[in-house]
């Protein structure tokens, strides 16, 4: 009981402070923190127990008891009334000799313990695909953010600048409306974003339960050869996906059930040993009683109880194995959705590579035309916007590259908190 007791109390802290907040610790905080996972943990920790019940059947069991109180009786040989307190104090031991369903049901509870095993790795698999793709979506508003921040000024540069002008002459009241719309439309886009950010922030902590300042970002994979493992490679791993195993597992547990249910058909024998002692008046009574016996049980008719019992049982196994079908087309279906979306991003990543350092040099060109005297500050902003706004398409693919790589490693059931410095991406 204290052992539960300190792993619930160790589990239950529920705040962690962190001015910034690395992938790697957020995963690490949520697989501490969520309840999914605890849940899982403690199932695990049931069926590990039913483990050892399993086993303890196949051990010898052994009884004591003891009676005693009032006793009266008249015996036919003497014909005389007695009353007495009477004491009996009993011994017995029974070591099953011949029971193989107990055999079979240990090797299933550990099969069923495998499965819970798997079912708590695939649960943390799950939490932490949910952790990366709330993180990869924190950073794409993030970027995004800034995107409308630099916009924003833009507008406020352009409507200061159309203000100036219209006094000059050089404007005039629909360009400074035109301006004004602009304007409002940022400072309404920016607060969207503003509040987006908001919301997944306090998703991300309620996942991890820990406060933070800022997220690590990832803009050392724009120049990282990541993401280059080829579709066979990662087809290969596809046998390690936590749904196929489990599904495995499941029909290996039905075949257990199959052989322990037909067992029923086998005779049973188990050793009895025991010893009784006995405290009375009457003087033919036995004083004590040793005993020691092999009883022998032999099923003949049951009414068909245990033929049913066989029949569902194989029901059950074909079941399993159509699961286990089911299961390996499921996993092949999405991972083929999964490399057709990491194909689209691949490319557009591609692009966007390139459309960024046209974008730079764009605004080079301008920052030199500014200082020839050929160009405005207004329009340097507007080349600083173009470049931001690529940088952010290009940010936005590569972190939803990144998502998809960790769906592709859920999917192979290797997704781990250490999987995200880029050394570790395929």
């Amino acid at each position: 009981m204290m052992r539960y007791t300190s792993l619930f109390l160790a589990c239950n802290i529920t705040l962690f402070a962190e001015s910034v907040l690395t992938l790697e610790k957020a995963y690490e905080y949520a697989l501490k923190n969520h309840p999914g996972y605890r849940v899982e943990k403690f199932k695990n920790q049931a069926v590990e127990e039913s483990v050892r019940q399993a086993k303890s059947r196949l051990f010898p069991k052994i009884d004591i008891s003891a009676s005693g109180g009032k006793y009266e009786y008249e015996a036919y040989y003497n014909g005389i009334e007695t009353s007495e307190v009477y004491k009996n104090y009993s011994l017995s031991l029974t070591q099953p000799l011949f029971r193989p369903e107990l055999w079979r049901a240990v090797d299933q509870v550990q099969t069923r313990y495998d499965a819970s095993a798997m079912d708590l790795d695939k649960e943390a698999q799950k939490i932490g695909l949910d952790v990366v793709k709330t993180y990869m979506e924190l950073l794409k508003v993030q970027s995004a953010l800034k995107d409308a921040e630099l916009q924003k000024r833009l507008y406020d540069t352009k409507l200061a600048r159309s203000s100036e002008m219209i006094g000059m002459g050089l404007s005039n009241n629909v360009e400074l409306q035109q301006a004004k719309v602009e304007k409002e439309k940022a400072s309404i886009d920016l607060m969207a974003k503003k509040r987006e950010f908001a919301t997944l922030k306090s998703r991300l902590e309620r996942l991890t339960k820990a406060s933070f300042e800022a997220i690590s970002d990832y803009d050392q994979f724009l120049e990282a050869n990541c993401f280059s493992m080829s579709k066979s490679e990662w087809m290969d791993r596809l046998k390690g996906n936590k749904d196929i195993l489990i599904a495995k597992l499941s029909r290996k547990i039905a075949d257990h059930e199959v052989a322990i249910r037909r067992y029923d058909h086998y005779p049973k024998a188990d050793l009895s040993l025991g010893r009784s002692q006995n405290y009375t008046d009457d003087p033919v009574a036995h004083k004590y009683d040793n005993k020691a016996f092999v009883q022998l049980s032999i099923p003949i008719y049951q009414g068909g109880y245990t033929s049913a019992r066989v029949e569902e049982a194989v029901l059950l196994l074909n079941a399993a194995q159509a699961n286990e079908e089911l299961a390996d087309l499921q996993v092949r279906d999405r991972f083929e959705e999964l490399w057709t979306q990491r194909e689209s991003l691949y490319e557009s990543v591609s692009v966007l590579k390139q459309a960024l350092e046209f974008s730079r040099l764009y605004l080079a060109s301008v920052q030199s035309s500014f200082e020839k005297g050929l160009k405005n500050r207004l329009d340097i902003v507007e080349a600083e916007l173009k470049v931001k706004s690529i940088e952010t398409q290009l940010y936005g693919s590569l972190y939803d590259m990144i998502a998809n790589e960790a769906e592709l490693l859920e999917l192979t059931g290797q997704l781990t908190p250490m999987n995200f410095s880029c050394g570790s991406l395929s």
